[in-house]
């Protein structure tokens, strides 16, 4: 299932006030299209236990950087959010049943906490969500990423 990214369209999803972007993955940055097929959500879910949330995130973005994936990045997020009738989002869900993951490619901060866009799956709504997630959850959290070739 691809989808089309417009660079061109700005980013339109609310950030919280106060927060500006601090990293970028420059390779998600000039994806015009992604294949979700070559997606893999990378988690690491019982690896953190007994570790700071904030260090357990800290090793997973240096493990996804060090791995050579490229971290998709918000604008990706958003595409997939406003699409028209969520159809890709809802091929991940019913194909994949991924209900939850973070786009690791964009990172706003405060200078206190680092956030990422979440998107997640309401059952009792049968909707889709975003939301900017904050360190205590993005460790555990599933991780768009697509993998390197080498």
């Amino acid at each position: 299932m691809k989808i089309n990214i417009d660079r061109n369209k700005p980013f339109s999803l609310v950030i919280p006030g106060g927060y500006t972007v601090i990293r970028q993955d420059e390779r998600s940055l000039t994806l015009n299209e992604v294949d979700f097929d070559a997606v893999f959500f990378e988690n690491f879910e019982g690896e953190s236990e007994g570790i700071d949330s904030r260090v357990s995130l800290r090793s997973k973005l240096a493990y996804l950087t060090d791995s050579g994936s490229v971290l998709l990045d918000a604008l990706i997020g958003q595409s997939l959010f406003l699409e028209p009738d969520q159809v890709c989002l809802e091929w991940l869900r019913t194909s994949r049943r991924v209900v939850t993951f973070n786009l690791p490619g964009t990172e706003i901060s405060n200078g206190i906490t680092t956030l990422m866009l979440q998107l997640f799956y309401n059952e009792d709504e049968k909707q889709w969500h975003y939301y900017w997630q904050g360190d205590f959850f993005l460790a555990a959290t599933p991780s768009a990423v697509i993998p390197s070739s080498t």
